[in-house]
């Protein structure tokens, strides 16, 4: 037992991991990442998940559709994400730099309270949403 590599030393009464375990976990986590990981035409689909308009956004890149459009506050970073430079989008998570009134008018569009064709009709957006 001499000859065995030492995994873990005591010291007063601590146990400390020997880096040889440190190295083998990462290496196993390494091997795992890269098996598991799928391969990058799957990766959008597995990584961009839930309600985001992925299909959407295929359509209007791939179709040129052009016009500004109206888009859900949540939907806003993804778009500029994958639409931006050739698309604005209405409203973005970033309400406090947006102002105040321009959320009130997104909200009064959004939830077609009275008034919300005006408002689209005011900022040249498409009512349709993306």
């Amino acid at each position: 037992k001499a000859n065995a590599p030492r995994l873990l030393a005591l010291d007063d009464g601590d146990q400390h991991i020997s880096p040889a375990i440190i190295w083998a976990c990462g290496l196993i986590l390494l091997v795992l990442l890269v098996a598991v990981v799928p391969k990058s035409s799957q990766l959008e689909d597995c990584v961009v998940v839930g309600d985001l308009p992925v299909q959407a956004v295929r359509v209007v890149a791939l179709n040129n559709i052009q016009g500004k459009m109206f888009n859900t506050y949540r939907w806003g970073g993804y778009l500029i994400y994958t639409l931006w430079p050739q698309h604005k989008v209405f409203m973005d998570g970033r309400a406090d730099l947006h102002g105040e009134a321009l959320y009130r008018d997104y909200e009064r569009a959004s939830k077609l309270k009275a008034g919300w064709e005006r408002t689209l009709d005011r900022y040249g957006a498409n009512s349709g949403q993306v």
